[in-house]
């Protein structure tokens, strides 16, 4: 069975004063269609290099901004710092374990400066923030979809401006 390795946002619990990792049903129940097992990567760098060697492929999930795009006062700041950390370490294995990473939203954002490209605030973040837009595909990546547009939910307010090198956009919004 293909094993997914999927990594998780950070959110503030505050009724129960901790920092929590979440990750969408949504997400998970795609993964088990997929006739896939998905692995739940944690926000902690000690443990990626066993949980890579236990997964075929690595998706780097939404939500959260990235630390640069944030300023350093910012009440996620420090969260979204240690997601880019281990995000960034992760990619950084799983290029030299010949493991195909997939990015959604945010991590086609991360993997996106990991290779230096450059992210620009939206111009209308309203259409992309707590909403649901058409993503375009070049050319056909699931077989089960009709046509080449995918209607996906949103929740960011950054997009590529610069492509990293050496990236290939497949999906455009």
């Amino acid at each position: 069975m293909l094993k997914i390795g999927v990594t998780t946002r950070i959110v503030n619990t505050l009724e129960y004063h901790e920092v929590r990792d979440a990750i969408s049903h949504d997400l998970i129940d795609f993964i088990f269609s997929l006739s896939a097992k998905p692995i739940i990567i944690p926000n902690n760098v000690n443990y990626l290099v066993s949980i890579l060697s236990e997964i075929d492929i690595l998706v780097i999930s939404g939500g959260n901004d990235l630390s640069s795009v944030m300023s350093e006062n910012h009440d996620l700041f420090l969260q979204s710092k240690l997601r880019d950390k281990v995000e960034n370490r992760l990619i950084e294995l799983s290029i030299a374990q010949h493991i195909p990473v997939i990015g959604i939203c945010r991590g086609m954002q991360i993997i996106n400066e990991y290779f230096g490209g450059t992210l620009k605030k939206l111009k209308r973040p309203n259409i992309h923030s707590n909403g649901e837009h058409k993503v375009f595909f070049e050319e056909k990546v699931f077989e089960d979809l009709e046509g080449n547009e995918l209607l996906v939910n949103s929740y960011h307010n950054y997009c590529i401006d610069s492509i990293g090198k050496d990236l290939i956009p497949v999906a455009f919004s």
